[in-house]
């Protein structure tokens, strides 16, 4: 397979992954009835109510700034 077919590929699949996840992860409707935990982890990281930088970075802290809502 030459660089430029593999190149293709990679493209088709990478926009029918971010189509699928539009029409069938974000929508609020599918809050808390998706029946793979990993879907709604994604449901729940895009549809965030505070930064997830506080969980990846393991910054904590009563008064932090990263973990006031953001709305």
């Amino acid at each position: 397979m030459s660089s430029s077919v593999a190149t293709v590929l990679g493209i088709i699949s990478s926009i029918a992954v971010i189509v699928f996840l539009y029409v069938k992860v974000l929508p609020q409707k599918y809050n808390g009835k998706l029946e793979n935990k990993y879907l709604q982890w994604m449901h729940n990281y895009f549809n965030f109510k505070k930064l997830y930088l506080v969980h990846f970075t393991g910054l904590s802290g009563r008064h932090s700034v990263l973990e006031r809502p953001l709305y």
